[in-house]
């Protein structure tokens, strides 16, 4: 569908417009006001940023006119505690003399088509904001229409159109830590996004790779201990998914989609990049599959048990939120402290996925290995490590349905954060029902607490 977008622009003579050179102008307590009459005198966008700081506020915005910004145009106002204006510093443009004013179109598609083929990069974009703007082209002020947009490694751009919706200039934005992008690579893969069972082969594309060590970024390591593995990383690194490399590039997407989830959902960054090993036991087909001290080790299944627990996503991520875990908590592996582990492993892979049940790709010998779709309590716990997870995790998901994933995932990460080496059933009560307290609303308060009643966690 043709998207246009409808401004006001100005048609004025240029013949006899003087050149528009931007003038500077700074204001300070004590000063003349002449300087501070004539920046108040211009027009100025009534969006703003607004900080506060311990001295007053500082109010940052933009020149405009008939309400349309002005590019490279800057107010910045500094007020003391009192309110009181006590810096001003300014660059703006003299308006030009306006004749008349007339509808102009712009066409989104038409200026995003002229983008997509004007690098690689732009062959996918994300579009973040566009408008119309005033551009001072040859020292007059001429209307462009301004895309900002991501291109398909996740930079930011802006392109600016003329009245033509012809492209006039492409900027890349933001700041940037390091110039020297070449350092990272982008490759093509495929994988299956929610493992072979529930999703077919997808096109995916990695971003932001290392060139060492291989299938590398800064948040994962997977390498092989098959014959078979990716020594060099190639334009595209798509494998037939028998080939044991397809192994590798499988788990790198299972973990970094974990990953990604825990900084976006739980705002967590880790400081060391997790380690992955995958077919541990080659050429022996074993069912490892374990983490300790920043490392996974992944087995490949002995098709008697589990077969391909590489492609089983459930299995994957599991293992890395006991990284996620290690970091936050640090609980043990063994004893109460082992089955919370294990519990808050099981419960953020389910809400990552958005299903109760944990490897039903890999496991043989039933539809699934463990279900948090259970009715265990408290007076239910024996001692058997995964038994008594599955109390804890049937808990946390229980909730989860009652009051949303989002809610869920917070307050069971706040209670993470208060558990440690030691902790025990009991600690992990009484943490619950003080989180709840103080972090939920009353209805979704006495929801909880119903569910905590039921499953001996109450308080």
């Amino acid at each position: 569908m043709k998207i246009v977008a409808l401004v006001l622009v100005l048609i004025f003579s240029f013949s006899c417009q003087k050149k528009n050179i931007p003038e500077r102008l700074t204001w300070k307590t004590g000063q003349s006001k002449e300087s501070l009459q004539k920046i108040e005198q211009q027009e100025w966008s009534e969006k703003s940023t607004q900080t506060q700081t311990q001295e007053g506020r500082i109010v940052i915005t933009q020149q405009s006119f008939l309400g349309i910004p002005i590019e490279n145009s800057y107010l910045k106002k500094v007020y003391g505690k009192d309110q009181s204006l006590t810096l001003a510093i300014a660059q703006f443009f003299n308006p030009p003399e306006l004749k008349q004013v007339r509808g102009l179109s712009f066409d989104d598609n038409a200026i995003i088509k002229q983008i997509k083929i004007f690098r690689n990069e732009f062959s996918s974009i994300s579009v973040i904001s566009n408008f119309p703007v005033f551009l001072n082209f040859e020292n007059r002020l001429e209307p462009y229409y301004k895309i900002s947009f991501f291109d398909r490694r996740g930079e930011p751009w802006s392109a600016y159109a003329n009245q033509k919706n012809s492209i006039y200039k492409i900027i890349r934005e933001g700041s940037h830590f390091n110039e020297q992008l070449n350092e990272k690579l982008t490759v093509e893969s495929h994988v299956f996004p929610l493992g072979p069972k529930f999703s077919g082969l997808t096109e995916v594309l990695f971003e932001q790779l290392n060139l060492k060590p291989t299938l590398s970024n800064n948040d994962v390591v997977v390498t092989s201990d098959a014959d078979n593995k990716i020594l060099q990383l190639e334009q595209s690194i798509k494998f037939d998914p028998k080939d044991t490399r397809f192994d590798q590039v499988q788990v790198f997407y299972f973990l970094n989609k974990s990953l990604q989830w825990a900084k976006s959902n739980l705002h967590v960054q880790f400081s060391t990049p997790l380690e992955v090993v995958v077919h541990v036991g080659f050429p022996e087909r074993t069912n490892t599959a374990f983490y300790y001290q920043n490392k996974i080790r992944l087995g490949s299944g002995d098709d008697q048990a589990y077969t391909n627990i590489p492609h089983d996503p459930t299995i994957v991520s599991h293992e890395s939120f006991h990284y996620l875990i290690d970091h936050v908590a640090g609980l043990p592996y063994e004893g109460e402290g082992g089955s919370l582990n294990e519990a808050f492993a099981d419960f953020f892979t389910c809400i990552l996925y958005g299903r109760p049940r944990l490897a039903e790709t890999a496991y043989l010998k039933a539809p699934f290995k463990r279900t948090l779709e259970n009715d265990f309590k408290l007076s239910d716990k024996n001692g058997g490590l995964y038994h008594d997870s599955l109390i804890v995790s049937g808990l946390l998901w229980d909730v989860s349905k009652k009051i949303g994933a989002d809610k869920t995932q917070v307050l069971a990460f706040e209670v993470l954060k208060k558990l440690h080496r030691y902790s025990t059933f009991d600690e992990l009560k009484l943490l619950l029902n003080e989180q709840i307290q103080n972090s939920l609303t009353t209805q979704d308060r006495d929801a909880v607490k119903t569910i905590l009643q039921k499953r001996g966690f109450g308080a």
